[in-house]
């Protein structure tokens, strides 16, 4: 049993296990694995507390958070997962070559209750009798349907699925809070059935995920991703799915968190590491939400399965915080390939500021315009048109000088620190000495030279 510091409120049961991933019998790549795992990097990234209670042989190859319990009298577990370059197979075929000793009851924690429990076994580890003790001690219990239905040739390790009912596992169901099966697991649950006694989210990859409780039925949106490897999406999914509940969440928009931390998984290689701005982020956007949830809490024990009404502005949060690391960079990058041309002598200076300046005169015509409009007339200036459009001309200069000015200053200083200070001192001298603020008379005669330098006394003085 492996506990983390801080006070204790999810209990995973689930084995690590080494993932080697193959492509037409070629190794491309071997990491840790198992569902316990993926889940890990989703609850730590959130600073979820939790307990994993898992195991291991004495040849397990990685360093993780929480060291397993070490069975010394067999290997950890090992899955093989079969990739195929051929049209017709786009499905991984996956073998078990390695199986690691079964979890029981008396692996589990003995005097501790648990608000949330996840079974998430991948080879046959969790026992129905474990799984029975899980529902003793934990309020809601999570079930990967894999952990229950997953069968293994006795020759090559092959795995296949059998039908619930078939399982062993059959009369836990309706003790269980959530059962998640991925679309393929699905035919072997009967969801009908199982909907009417347990919540049963089905994960369908790039289509999302649809949650079944009952007689009402959600679909959630999916997060555009590219796939490199499927391997562990659905256990980030889960994941996600009890950070959600654990922060207060209905549960569509837990489940929607569940599809973003999934489309996170699949977009890279074997266990994930999540971009700490990201994880900031979604943090951040699951304080705001929960400050904001009184009405979202569980009401008489039960779970809420009615979509808020601000579902969408969540799913535009997440999408944000998943494009954050690329926004960040195209803006880190940009200045300093300008900066190395510019020092290189890439280009000539006209290059760059001729198209700044014609870019902003429409800009500036359209300021003018209409301020001029509203004010000029309204504050009882001279009617004629000649008057009004040369006023217009003015308030034009006025705005070409400031975008200059500061572009200016942005050149110089190519620091955005620097650029404020300047800048801010700059309009301090120009209102101050413009003969607006301070009319000429009071301006120290040692101070004169600024006001005629101020394009702000030109303009005026036009005015007046």
């Amino acid at each position: 049993m492996i506990e983390n510091r801080g006070p204790t409120s999810c209990l995973v049961v689930g084995n690590y296990c080494h993932d080697v991933l193959m492509k037409d019998s070629v190794v491309l790549a071997e990491s840790l694995g198992g569902a316990a795992a993926f889940i890990s990097a989703v609850l730590d990234g959130v600073a979820i507390a939790s307990t994993f209670v898992s195991k291991v042989g004495p040849d397990f190859a990685y360093s993780v958070a929480r060291s397993p319990s070490v069975s010394e009298s067999s290997k950890t577990t090992v899955f093989h997962a079969h990739f195929s370059s051929q049209v017709q197979r786009h499905d991984r075929v996956l073998k078990r070559v390695e199986s690691c000793a079964s979890i029981t009851p008396s692996d589990l924690p003995a005097s501790r209750r648990f608000e949330f429990g996840m079974a998430v076994g991948v080879a046959g580890e969790i026992l129905p009798e474990t799984l029975e003790r899980m529902l003793d001690i934990c309020d809601t219990v999570f079930v990967d349907v894999q952990a229950l239905i997953r069968v293994f040739d006795p020759a090559d390790g092959t795995v296949s699925l059998v039908h619930l009912r078939d399982s062993g596992f059959d009369h836990l169901v309706p003790r269980i809070g959530f059962l998640k099966a991925s679309s393929d697991e699905a035919p072997y649950v009967g969801v009908e059935a199982a909907r009417k006694e347990c919540c049963v989210v089905v994960t369908n990859g790039e289509k999302g995920c649809t949650v079944y409780y009952r007689n009402v039925e959600h679909r959630i949106a999916p997060f555009p991703t590219v796939q490199v490897d499927p391997t562990g999406a659905g256990d980030s999914f889960l994941g996600g799915l009890v950070v959600g509940l654990i922060e207060g969440m209905p549960v569509p928009d837990a489940a929607l968190l569940g599809n973003f931390f999934g489309s996170l998984t699949v977009g890279q290689l074997g266990l994930p590491k999540f971009d700490f701005r990201v994880l900031q982020a979604v943090k951040d956007e699951l304080q705001r939400r929960r400050l904001k949830m009184l009405s979202h809490e569980r009401l008489n024990g039960e779970l809420v399965f009615v979509k808020p009404i601000d579902h969408e502005d969540f799913c535009m949060a997440l999408v944000r915080a998943k494009t954050l690391p690329v926004r960040e960079c195209q803006q880190d990058q940009l200045l300093p390939v300008f900066y190395k041309q510019r020092d290189k002598l890439f280009h000539p200076v006209w290059a760059w500021s001729l198209p700044s300046f014609i870019l902003r005169l429409p800009y500036s015509v359209i300021e003018a315009m209409v301020w001029s409009c509203v004010v000029y007339y309204a504050v009882g200036f001279s009617p004629e048109a000649g008057r009004f459009l040369r006023c217009m001309f003015v308030l034009f200069s006025v705005h070409q000088m400031a975008l200059g000015l500061f572009r200016t200053m942005a050149a110089l200083a190519s620091d955005i620190i620097i650029a404020n200070t300047f800048g801010s001192a700059a309009l301090l001298i120009i209102f101050l000495l413009g003969g607006y603020i301070l009319p000429k008379e009071m301006i120290k005669p040692w101070w004169l030279w600024a006001f005629w330098v101020s394009p702000l006394s030109w303009a005026a003085s036009h005015f007046s």
